[in-house]
C-alpha cells in the first residue's frame, strides 16, 4: 500500500518534529490498534515501549519512546481531519488499491459472448458492484450548536447518547472501503447518497459503474443522476413510492394466477443468517412445513416490468425552491422529480401532462409548456417485484396471530354484551367493534352484522299487583369470516419492489436478488469499525477534528484488515489441491477445524504470544526466537510473504535514532510487520 509514504506526502510534518516521521509513527499505531483492539491514545507510548527494538528492526530506524505520546497523536488526528488533505490522500490510497480490482457491473465469470441471463434453476453468481450505506457511533460527549456530535437516531440503540454519522462507500463483494464520509449524527440519511456517489464519479472516472443502496438512495433526484451520469443503480423502492393502486396493478396477475413467477436460489458461497422460527401449539406443523420448502436453497420468487421515466431539466440560473409533489392520481404514470441536483442536471420540473392534483381530478389544469431551454430526460427503469420467502413467512404469521387475536377478543365482547350490563345501542356496539378492527388491520376480513334484540323478564312479584313482564333493547352483532378476501390478501404479502437501470444482460433477474442480498458485506464493516478490533465504540474524545480524524484513521485499518481477508481466501482458492484450500488450526479449543474463509482477526490471533528474548553480556548481546509453528508458516505463504521478515528480528539493532525527517521512499519507510 505504501501507506507511511502517503502520509508523509499528504500530511507533512512540521519543521519542528524531530524523531521518527509522522507516517511511520501512524502505521505503529495502525499496528498497535489492530493487534490490542483499542484505539486510545495514551495506550499507544506504553505498547511500544516494550517492544521498541522489534519496532526499530521493522521500521529501519530507531525509534524513541516520546515519539508515540498522546500529543504527537493527536497532531496525527488533527491533520487526518483536514478535509482537502484526506480527500487528496484517500483519492490516491483507493487508486492504488483499485488497479488490483477491475469494476465492472457483470457477472464474474461471464465474459461478453456467454453474458445471457441465468438461468432460473441455478443460482446466480455475485456481482462486482459498489455499495453505500451509514451507521451511527455513539461517545460520551457534550453537544455543541454545529458539533459532530448531536443527537438523533442511534442504530446502536443508544438514544440517551449524542451521535456521529459515517457514510461508507465498499468494494463489494470484497467489502474493501473506498470512501468514508464523517457527518453530524442529526443529518438525515437520503441527501447523504448523491454527494457520495458524484465524489466516487470523480476519483474513478469511468463509467458503467452499479451503485447499490437500500430505500433510502432510492429519491428519483438520485436515481436520475446517477442515470444521467452514465453508471447504473440498484435499490428497494420504499413504501411511500408506491401506491395502493400499483400494487393492485402489479399483483392482478398473481389473484388470477396468469403471473408466471421466477424462483430465485441462493448462491453457494452466500452466508445465511438463520433465524429460529416462532413456533404456536396450534401451527407446530405448519412452520415445520414452511421451514423445510425454503431449506432447498430457494430465496423469493419473482417478476419484473418495464417503466418508462420522463423528466424535464430547466438551466441551473432558473433554480426555484421545489414546492411540496401534488398528490397524483391512483393510474397516473410514474412520479416525476421536482429537483434535481444543481451539479448534475440542474432544477427539474414535473410535466404537467403527467401528474396532476388528485383534488382537481373533475377540471384539470390548464397545460403549460417548458420553456426553449428546457431539456428532457427520458430512459427506462426496471421494476422487480420480489416475493421473499422468509419474508413470506414471517408476514403470513403475523397475519395469522392478528387474525385470532382479533376472533378471540369478538368473541369476549359478545359474551359481555349478554352480561348484566349490556350496550343498548348499536352505535355503541359499533364503536367498539370498528375500534378493534381498526387496531389490529383486519377490516376486509370480518364482515359484521349488528342486530338490535329485545328480551323480555318478568317484573318482581307484588301482593296488590298482578304479575308483569319488561322488555329492555340490547344490542348484539353476528361475525362472519371473509376466507376469500383473507386468501388475496395472502397473495400480497411479502413482496417488494426494486428498481433498476442496468440492462437485462448486465444484471438479470436472478441476479438483481443476490446482488443486492450482499448487504452483510458492508455491515461486516460497521461491526468491525464499532466493535472487535477497531472499537471505535465508545467514543471519548472531544475535538471535532479529532473525532474526525480517529474515524478516517480507524477506516484505513478497516482496509488492512479487508485486504488480509481478500489475500488469504484468494490464495486459498488457487490452491491445486482441494484439501489445501482450508486451512485448520486457528480456532481456540478446536484445533481440528477447518475454514476456507479466514479472518484477519484469526490471523492476528495466530500470532500472539510471540517473544523475543535478548541476553545482552559484557562480550555479546544473544536474541532468541521461538520457531514459527505450521499454521504460522502456511498463514505467512498465504499471505504472500517471507518467512525472512519474522527472523529478521534476530538481526543487531545499530540503527541510530533519526533527527530529521528521511526521504518519502518506500525504501527509507518500510511499515512495521
Amino acid at each position: 500500500m505504501g501507506l507511511a509514504a502517503l502520509l508523509n506526502k499528504h500530511f507533512p510534518s512540521h519543521g519542528n518534529w524531530r524523531g521518527t516521521d509522522r507516517g511511520s509513527v501512524t502505521c505503529v499505531w495502525l499496528s498497535h490498534i489492530l493487534s490490542q483492539g483499542d484505539h486510545c491514545l495514551n495506550h499507544v507510548q506504553p505498547w511500544v515501549a516494550q517492544r521498541q527494538e522489534c519496532i526499530s528492526l521493522s521500521l529501519g530506524q530507531s525509534v524513541r519512546e516520546l515519539d508515540f505520546s498522546d500529543d504527537r497523536l493527536a497532531c496525527i488526528l488533527r491533520q487526518l481531519g483536514d478535509d482537502v488533505k484526506w480527500e487528496a490522500f484517500e483519492a490516491e490510497l483507493q487508486g492504488r488499491l483499485i488497479q488490483v480490482f477491475q469494476l465492472r457491473p457483470e457477472p464474474l465469470g461471464h465474459s461478453e459472448r456467454d453474458a445471457e441471463p441465468a438461468t432460473p434453476s441455478e443460482p446466480a453468481d455475485p456481482v462486482e458492484c459498489i455499495r453505500l450505506d451509514s451507521t451511527t457511533a455513539s461517545g460520551y460527549r457534550g453537544v455543541t450548536e454545529n458539533g459532530l456530535f448531536q443527537y438523533g437516531y442511534s442504530k446502536d440503540g443508544r438514544k440517551e447518547l449524542p451521535i456521529v454519522k459515517v457514510m461508507q462507500a465498499i468494494l463489494d463483494p470484497f467489502g474493501l472501503p473506498l470512501l468514508t464520509q464523517v457527518l453530524p449524527g442529526n443529518a438525515a440519511d437520503d441527501p447523504l447518497y448523491l454527494p457520495a456517489i458524484q465524489q466516487l464519479q470523480e476519483r474513478l472516472r469511468c463509467s458503467g459503474m452499479l451503485f447499490v443502496g437500500d430505500c433510502k438512495m432510492a429519491a428519483l433526484t438520485t436515481r436520475a443522476a446517477i442515470h444521467h451520469a452514465g453508471d447504473y443503480y440498484l435499490c428497494p423502492l420504499p413504501i411511500s413510492q408506491t401506491s395502493e393502486a400499483e400494487i393492485d396493478a402489479a399483483l392482478a396477475g398473481l389473484l388470477d394466477d396468469s403471473q408466471i413467477l421466477t424462483p430465485l436460489y441462493r448462491h453457494p458461497g452466500e452466508v445465511v443468517l438463520k433465524k429460529r422460527p416462532y413456533t404456536h401449539p396450534q401451527r407446530s406443523e405448519q412452520v415445520q412445513s414452511e421451514q423445510t420448502q425454503t431449506d432447498d436453497g430457494l430465496v423469493a420468487q419473482a417478476f419484473e416490468r418495464e417503466q418508462t421515466l420522463r423528466l424535464i431539466q430547466t438551466p441551473k440560473s432558473e433554480y426555484k425552491p421545489a414546492p411540496p409533489p401534488p398528490v397524483c392520481r391512483p393510474a397516473s404514470k410514474p412520479a416525476i422529480a421536482k429537483a434535481l441536483s444543481r451539479q448534475i442536471l440542474g432544477p427539474l420540473q414535473a410535466d404537467p401532462a403527467l401528474e396532476r392534483p388528485a383534488q382537481e381530478e373533475d377540471h384539470p389544469p390548464a397545460e403549460e409548456h417548458p420553456d426553449a431551454s428546457s431539456q428532457e430526460l427520458i430512459f427506462q427503469e426496471r421494476h422487480i417485484w420480489v416475493r421473499s420467502e422468509q419474508r413470506l413467512a414471517a408476514q403470513q404469521e403475523a397475519l395469522e396471530r392478528k387474525v385470532r387475536t382479533v376472533s378471540t377478543q369478538l368473541e369476549v365482547l359478545q359474551k359481555r354484551l349478554l352480561g348484566n350490563q349490556p350496550l343498548r345501542s348499536v352505535p355503541e356496539v359499533q364503536s367498539k367493534v370498528e375500534a378493534l378492527l381498526q387496531k389490529y388491520g383486519c377490516n376486509a376480513f370480518f364482515r359484521i352484522r349488528y342486530l338490535e334484540c329485545s328480551d323480555t323478564r318478568p317484573a318482581r312479584r307484588s301482593r296488590r299487583q298482578p304479575d308483569t313482564e319488561v322488555s329492555q333493547n340490547r344490542a348484539t352483532f353476528e361475525v362472519e369470516f371473509d376466507e376469500h378476501a383473507f386468501h388475496r390478501h395472502q397473495k400480497r404479502l411479502g413482496w417488494r419492489r426494486f428498481v433498476t437501470n442496468t440492462p437485462v444482460k448486465l444484471l438479470p433477474l436472478p441476479l438483481v436478488v443476490s446482488t443486492y442480498r450482499g448487504q452483510p458485506h458492508i455491515e461486516r464493516g460497521f461491526s468491525r469499525l464499532k466493535g472487535s478490533p477497531l472499537s471505535l465504540c465508545p467514543m471519548y474524545l472531544s475535538k471535532d477534528e479529532h473525532i474526525k480524524g480517529l474515524l478516517r484513521l480507524l477506516s484505513i485499518a478497516l482496509r488492512i484488515l479487508t485486504l488480509t481477508d481478500h489475500a488469504c481466501r484468494r490464495s486459498l482458492r488457487q490452491e491445486s489441491v482441494l484439501t489445501d484450500r482450508e486451512v485448520a488450526g486457528l480456532y481456540a479449543g478446536n484445533p481440528a477445524r477447518k475454514t476456507s474463509h479466514p479472518t484477519a482477526e484469526l490471523v492476528l490471533r495466530a500470532f500472539r504470544g510471540i517473544t523475543c528474548t535478548t541476553i545482552s553480556t559484557p562480550t555479546e548481546t544473544i536474541k532468541h526466537l521461538p520457531e514459527l509453528t505450521p499454521i504460522q508458516q502456511k498463514l505467512l505463504s498465504l499471505l504472500d510473504l517471507s518467512p525472512s521478515i519474522y527472523h529478521g528480528l534476530l538481526l543487531p539493532s545499530t540503527l541510530p535514532v533519526s533527527s530529521t525527517l528521511p526521504d518519502a521512499s518506500e525504501d527509507n519507510l518500510r511499515g512495521p510487520p
